[in-house]
């Protein structure tokens, strides 16, 4: 490891420590535990994917059935993993690189618990820093703003507020948008014109010389699924179901990243329904 490396993590350690003292852990335990912390980051850094890798595309494909999840990282709970981010049943998965989860399945088995406990409380700590009190977006800016992309100084927190808002709300702030600058005919238009060049592909598809009768079906099958997304969406997200407190930004945050999965299951839900 060169010396800029030794010198990024000891600042990650600082960092940490730093951190966690910020939640009223003593020096002492802070330390042990940002050392903890890095300790498995590093292990699963090492266990990733190289570029090398990454760049062969035979390298990614790896078709497990569950049984053969559970076998390659038993100390895992795939059941409850699955049963809570999807509604359909998995019977085939593809992990990119079956070595990173052998290392999780040996970390589950071999890392103290305190050791995770440490992990998960940075976790919550470090992607939620921006919008927890001042002394930890002060850190948290010290660290990742000031030392890695040089910034002077924050942004101002109406920008940062802006930056959590917009993706949170972006349906119920793009309708106003689309209100006043994409009426109906002009979308209108724009899927006549769609659907003009849909019918122009068709016919060329049943035309074309060097293609059989069965890869014109398949050309024909593909055309058909496209769907056309042109302006703004059929339906807007429906906002009713979220709750907004205008004293409570990490709890609007926590209520919006939820929700999200749930809206998700509830559109496989309905299409399933809907075949």
């Amino acid at each position: 490891m060169g010396k800029d490396s030794r010198y990024v993590r000891k600042r990650y350690l600082m960092h940490m420590a730093r951190m966690f003292m910020i939640t009223d852990d003593t020096m002492e335990r802070a330390e042990r535990d940002a050392a903890a912390v890095l300790a498995i980051e590093t292990a699963l850094a090492r266990a990733s994917a190289n570029r090398a890798d990454s760049n062969n595309p035979e390298k990614p494909y790896h078709i497990y059935t569950l049984a053969d999840l559970h076998k390659l990282a038993p100390a895992f709970d795939f059941g409850v993993y699955f049963k809570r981010i999807s509604v359909l049943p998995i019977e085939t998965l593809n992990p990119a690189n079956p070595d990173f989860l052998k290392t999780v399945n040996g970390l589950i088995a071999t890392a103290p618990v305190d050791a995770w406990k440490a992990y998960f409380r940075w976790h919550v700590l470090s992607e939620q820093g921006a919008a927890l009190s001042q002394s930890f977006r002060d850190e948290d800016f010290s660290f990742w703003g000031s030392y890695f992309t040089r910034q002077e100084k924050p942004a101002p927190r109406w920008k940062q507020c802006t930056a959590v808002t917009d993706p949170a709300f972006g349906d119920a702030i793009a309708q106003d948008w689309v209100e006043r600058n994409f009426p109906p005919g002009a979308k209108a238009s724009m899927e006549g014109m769609v659907a003009a060049l849909e019918k122009a592909l068709a016919d060329e598809i049943g035309t074309l010389p060097w293609m059989s009768d069965e890869t014109k079906k398949t050309a024909e099958k593909k055309l058909a699924t496209i769907r056309n997304r042109i302006g703004y969406p059929e339906r807007w997200r429906d906002y009713s179901g979220l709750r907004v407190d205008r004293n409570d930004f990490l709890g609007n945050w926590h209520r919006n990243a939820s929700d999200w999965p749930r809206r998700q299951k509830a559109a496989i839900r309905n299409k399933r329904a809907a075949k």
